[in-house]
């Protein structure tokens, strides 16, 4: 329906295939998560009749300005006109979480250094065989050995 800040700014038809194209592909990981706690997950925005409705409409009827901001998922705030915040700005979760400041150039940079990188990164490609792409990525990875140090995710 239009919901990522992302595509408002797409010309129609290049908005309607980008969203035909996440409708085929996306899906959420908390439903695979659920199911490994067991645990049921639905995601009604990928439900099958759902999808169906939202590829239907254009990008017209989903997007539009509203008291100076561009918003997305129209039709569906519109079903819920009392709710209060029906017409909020959807931002993504990484603004509310507070992770913002991972994306700031340099924010890796001032915790790995250039020699750390280098050798810490051909180290893993040569023994994990894992082709490290830059700081971000060392980060996490270390992150990810450290849960699970034979690199090996149970189940």
């Amino acid at each position: 329906l239009g919901g990522y800040g992302f595509t408002h700014g797409l010309a129609p038809a290049a908005w309607a295939t980008n969203r035909a194209h996440m409708a085929r592909v996306m899906e959420f990981g908390s439903t695979r998560i659920g199911a490994h706690l067991g645990v049921f997950v639905t995601s009604p925005f990928t439900q099958p009749g759902v999808k169906a409705a939202a590829l239907r409409l254009g990008k017209g009827e989903c997007v539009r300005e509203v008291n100076g901001q561009t918003l997305g998922k129209i039709p569906l705030r519109e079903l819920f006109p009392t709710v209060t915040s029906c017409m909020r700005r959807k931002d993504p979760i990484e603004v509310g979480c507070g992770t913002t400041a991972l994306s700031r150039p340099g924010y890796f940079d001032a915790h790995i250094s250039d020699e750390q990188f280098a050798a810490e990164s051909a180290y893993i490609a040569r023994h994990h065989k894992v082709d490290i792409r830059d700081k971000e990525h060392l980060y996490y990875y270390r992150v990810f050995r450290e849960t699970f140090p034979n690199g090996i995710v149970p189940n």
